[in-house]
């Protein structure tokens, strides 16, 4: 599991070490245990996944893919979560398909 975080500030040199910070909080918050790229200078990671607004879509973008190649799982835009469980619905999901 990878996340990509997408944040304008990190395409600016300027602004990137305040974003990484604010990203790296969040992601402490959200309880996250699988780790997390930064879409930012030259690299830009989305890019080399597939930028669902370049059609419309909207981030969050979440795709699982099983262990077969399939996609198991596309959900754009927010999950539930809290602070207490982060994104318990998804990491269930995930969970199931490593067994």
């Amino acid at each position: 599991m990878l996340g990509i975080a997408v944040d304008s500030r990190l395409r600016d040199e300027a602004s990137r070490s305040t974003a990484r910070k604010d990203i790296r909080a969040f992601c402490d918050f959200m309880n996250l245990s699988y780790p997390v790229a930064f879409d930012e200078g030259e690299e830009k990671v989305i890019d080399r996944f597939g930028d669902p607004r370049t059609v419309g879509g909207k981030l969050p973008l979440y795709v699982v893919i099983a262990p077969d190649g399939r996609v198991a799982e596309y959900h754009p835009g927010p999950w539930s979560k809290s602070a207490d469980e982060g994104l318990k619905e998804l990491d269930e999901r995930v969970q199931k398909l490593a067994r």
